[in-house]
């Protein structure tokens, strides 16, 4: 009965399947995984990297969504930056593409609203004096 049904741990030990360390690992029971056989997990993909690029523009375009001035500026954005790093895990170029439009959307929104400003500023400015204003006209 006192027969252990579970293999002892050795520090650093990490075992595959059949009592097989990785490739490289020296330990004094178990064989190695000889040259080039297959792993038995499969190739298992490295997990994807976060999209810096996307979780800039999402951050950016928040906080301009948050402030009431330029919520129309930063909604299209926030919407393509926040599609960007959903979609990362599966199709990383096609988030980075998203991501590139999101940044495009945003400076051509910029661009447009300081446009947009200075338009309205003009016009309020052309008019001149109102007729009930205090300030002479000349």
């Amino acid at each position: 009965m006192s027969e252990n049904p579970y293999p002892e741990h050795q520090p650093g030990g990490g075992y595959l399947p059949g009592g097989y360390q990785p490739q490289g690992a020296s330990g004094p029971s178990g064989p190695t995984l000889p040259s080039g056989a297959p792993n038995p997990y499969g190739n298992l993909p490295r997990p994807a990297q976060p999209s810096i690029s996307a979780m800039v523009l999402t951050g950016v375009s928040a906080m301009l969504t948050l402030s009431v001035y330029c919520a129309c500026i930063g909604l299209p954005p926030l919407i393509l930056g926040i599609m960007a790093l959903v979609k990362h895990s599966q199709d990383p170029a096609g988030a980075s593409r998203l991501a590139k439009i999101g940044w495009v959307v945003l400076a051509v929104m910029t661009v447009l609203a300081i446009a947009g400003l200075v338009l309205a500023f003009a016009v309020y400015d052309m008019g001149g004096p109102t007729p009930t204003s205090p300030y002479p006209t000349y």
